[in-house]
């Protein structure tokens, strides 16, 4: 009920909330919600609702943070509309669904971890902790697009193993390995955060 500020729920809401239903009055003003909202989402919640009040979009539809009874921060994700308005177009009564997406949200994240994590392992070489060639070449295009576009020079610097085959048949390649490793560990702590090192072939 907008003209009197009147927001019912059913006790669905209250157990997704943490709340108990009798914790939840009957007649709860807008403001009993929306002071709970993540302030980071607040302005982007009311927003999206006076967008929807005033008619200028034909639902609300908004995913948001809000603080549960016992303080952690749920994910609620709200559809609804006016469902009648005045003659002279003034918003009477609203309704909606609210639904508590705070395991999707959770999952989402996990995922998006997982992801960058994948990534990062696809574009290092396990043995040396460079980049691996493919990565390599991603960078490398990269560079050669801002020397064309901002005039920002590079310069490539190639290492060669001299006799690394002898290494691996003298001493067998787990011996070939650690040299590697080696490596790698010397390389990586001799570049500067804006170099990129990579290991292009077997050695």
């Amino acid at each position: 009920n907008y003209p009197r500020n009147i927001g019912t729920c059913n006790p669905m809401k209250a157990t997704a909330w943490g709340y108990a239903p009798e914790d939840i009055p009957e007649e709860a003003g807008f403001e009993f919600f929306t002071e709970k909202l993540h302030p980071e989402d607040y302005d982007m919640v009311m927003d999206e609702m006076r967008a929807h009040l005033s008619g200028r979009v034909p639902v609300w539809e908004v995913k948001y943070r809000i603080q549960a009874k016992d303080g952690s921060w749920k994910v609620f994700y709200d559809r609804g509309k006016v469902t009648q308005r005045s003659a002279d177009n003034k918003p009477l009564f609203l309704a909606g669904n609210v639904f508590d997406v705070t395991e999707d949200e959770i999952l989402k994240e996990e995922l998006i971890q997982k992801t960058a994590f994948w990534r990062t392992k696809a574009r290092m070489d396990s043995l040396t902790n460079l980049y691996t060639r493919a990565a390599l070449e991603e960078e490398l295009f990269s560079l050669h697009q801002r020397h064309h576009t901002q005039q920002q020079p590079y310069a490539i610097m190639l290492l060669d193993l001299d006799h690394f085959k002898r290494i691996n048949d003298t001493y067998g390649h787990l011996v070939g390995d650690r040299v590697l490793a080696a490596l790698g560990q010397i390389i990586r702590s001799n570049i500067r955060d804006s170099d990129i090192a990579a290991r292009h072939g077997g050695e």
